[in-house]
């Protein structure tokens, strides 16, 4: 039991991201990968060019003042702190919630935190992962949470904080429900416990549920919020609350690293980023949702229905007998896609592979998938 599941978290970090990186010219190649591979806009590269800038550790730089109050004020909450990866934006975010060592955070069994940020939360902060299950849609049903929190007792880890994730990477890009958040943060009231939200793509959920951020978040205390993923942005993430923790996350961040200069050319690139966001990460979904729909139309190759897909990430699985005839396994068949110019992940199971459409994924590439899809679904 323990051997397999050591061996599927390894198998998730894996086949989401790859094992040792290979060097890949990825300029001409359809990258499906993740919405990570998207490359700055000329917008973009010209407000890197002309943004003003001062040294951010002395709170000097004013497009970084700008990008993290607009995100603030954007999300409802008082402060925002521009860091330079989603990882350490959770581990800060979870350290700020839990700061006792040897106390707990309950968390999904698939959640991001959990699998793909290298233990950060316990070899960095120090704090026990009290896990409960995750169902498909990316909830943890509330009797599991309840479950989760032990007796008040000097023997037992006690958790401090409720950690969800919403859009749901490992479960297909699901979207948490307001009415489910309200659920858990009764609980989390109940036993005095904290709620994180690894918002990475929060945006993403927001604008499938078409409601204002401020309102999807109101009931956590710290966000994760990534502008390297459906933003576009090339790097960034910021940690979001109340004022009081946004001023221990900035001393969690000089003591992680992650402090930096002249960010202000980072930050511009975040501030044209909030131009047009709604419609441009609704657009990834209707792009995932046609993609899906024409790679379903192919009796070679199954997944959900494409009308059930809430933002811009499904899968998709090949027959077995496509897979028989060209001999691999759903990695295997990804390696053919790459072949032929579309890049893929399998799933960390291996059973199904991952697309993720971004806003470098324009509707013509559609059918330049679909071309290879019909070509590698021959038996002849």
């Amino acid at each position: 039991m323990l051997s397999n599941i050591l061996k599927r978290r390894a198998l998730i970090a894996t086949r989401a991201y790859g094992s040792t990186p290979e060097l890949v010219n990825t300029e001409n190649l359809i990258d499906l990968r993740s919405d990570t591979v998207t490359r700055p806009t000329k917008k973009m590269r010209e407000a890197m060019a002309s943004a003003k800038v001062g040294d951010d550790v002395y709170g000097d730089d004013p497009t970084m003042n700008a990008l993290e109050g607009e995100i603030a004020k954007l999300f409802g909450k008082e402060k925002a702190l521009f860091v330079p990866s989603g990882t350490q934006s959770n581990l800060i975010g979870m350290m700020i919630n839990v700061k006792i060592k040897g106390e707990g955070a309950i968390l999904g069994h698939l959640s991001h935190v959990y699998n793909i940020e290298r233990g950060g939360i316990s070899a960095v902060g120090g704090i026990h992962p009290i896990v409960a299950a995750n169902q498909p849609d990316g909830t943890i049903n509330l009797e599991d949470i309840q479950a989760s929190i032990p007796p008040n007792s000097i023997h037992l880890s006690q958790p401090r904080v409720i950690a969800l994730e919403s859009t749901h990477n490992l479960c297909g890009g699901s979207v948490l429900r307001p009415k489910y958040i309200e659920s858990v943060k009764k609980i989390a009231r109940k036993h005095k416990l904290r709620m994180h939200l690894d918002g990475a793509r929060c945006l993403n959920a927001a604008a499938f549920l078409d409601i204002d951020p401020a309102v999807m978040v109101k009931d956590f205390n710290t966000v994760n919020f990534c502008l390297s993923k459906g933003m576009g942005c090339p790097v960034g993430s910021l940690v979001i609350g109340n004022e009081e923790d946004i001023a221990f996350a900035r001393v969690l961040r000089k003591m992680l690293g992650g402090q930096m200069r002249q960010v202000g050319i980072l930050a511009a690139c975040g501030l044209v980023s909030l131009d047009g966001w709604k419609e441009r990460l609704n657009n990834d979904r209707l792009l995932a949702q046609e993609l899906a729909t024409k790679i379903f139309d192919m009796e070679e190759y199954y997944g959900n229905d494409p009308a059930t897909i809430e933002s811009n990430i499904f899968r998709f699985a090949v027959k077995d007998k496509i897979l028989k005839h060209h001999k691999v396994d759903h990695a295997g068949f990804c390696k053919l896609l790459s072949d032929n110019g579309v890049l893929m992940n399998p799933s960390f199971q291996n059973d199904c592979i991952r697309i993720v459409t971004h806003s470098d994924f324009k509707e013509p590439q559609i059918d330049k998938v679909i071309k290879v899809f019909k070509k590698l679904a021959t038996t002849k």
